[in-house]
């Protein structure tokens, strides 16, 4: 296994993990962070020229940049707030329709989709 550190803060390590991922495939490993570092790790097999493209990618990287999951959820969220406003114009079972949306944010929750 070969690694790097790189001096950086603020990352998203989900949407770094993804890039470089979609990037590298099984050459690359994981990033980790400790205050002021961002710790990459790949396979044996990885090229000189890769992991100088990593360490690009990691002082270029902008944090405010989602991954695919986060960006999901924040979709999710928004749809789901959106239903709940909609509860009581759409229905004038006000108590039914209640239900309906906590059934509703119960299952996302079951499957993992929003966070509880």
């Amino acid at each position: 296994m070969r690694s790097i550190d790189v001096e950086r803060v603020g990352v998203n390590t989900t949407a770094l993990h993804e890039e470089l991922k979609q990037v590298l495939g099984d050459d690359f490993l994981s990033v980790t962070t400790r205050p002021g570092i961002v710790h990459l790790e790949f396979a044996d097999s990885v090229s000189d020229e890769d992991i100088e493209g990593a360490r690009q990618a990691v002082l270029f990287h902008d944090a405010r940049i989602l991954s695919s999951v986060e960006q999901r959820n924040v979709r999710i969220t928004d749809l789901f707030g959106e239903l709940v406003g909609l509860d009581e114009t759409l229905n004038p079972d006000v108590a039914t329709s209640s239900k309906i949306v906590r059934l509703l944010y119960m299952v996302l929750i079951e499957k993992g989709l929003i966070d509880g």
